[in-house]
Order: C-alpha cells, then structure tokens, then sequence
C-alpha cells in the first residue's frame, strides 16, 4: 500500500513544486524524467526574458564547439 508522504517531506526536496513557481523563478526542470518535471530550480532567473538562472543559461544554451562529441 501507497501512503501518501506528509506535505514536510516535500520542503526538504530541492527547487520548487510547479505549484510554486512564480515569474521570478528558475524554470529548469529537476529529475531524471524531463516529461513529467515535478520539481524546478526556482533560483532567481536571469533579468529579462529568460526563464532560467545564470547556471541553467549556461547549460542551455551552450556552444556547438563546447560540447564534447562521445
């Protein structure tokens, strides 16, 4: 049997609940499974346009020349 966990244990998961987000918020997806993101970074987004922080920006849009060819 399934019990549904207490609202507490989702406080000490990192980012936060779609739920939570706001127009401030990181929207990088956290997790393993980028169809059904539960959870999201919720760092304060970079000024402007953007829905990430400075460390998901860097990871999104990174250069074709950086990215190491397996």
């Amino acid at each position: 049997m399934n019990a549904i966990p207490d609202q507490s244990v989702f406080q000490l998961l990192p980012g936060v609940s779609f739920d939570e987000l706001n127009e401030k918020h990181c929207r990088w997806p956290l997790g393993a499974s980028l169809d059904r993101a539960e959870r999201f970074c919720g760092e304060p987004k970079v000024i402007g346009r953007y829905s990430f922080c400075a460390v998901h920006m860097k990871r999104a849009f990174i250069r074709g020349s950086n990215i190491k060819r397996v």
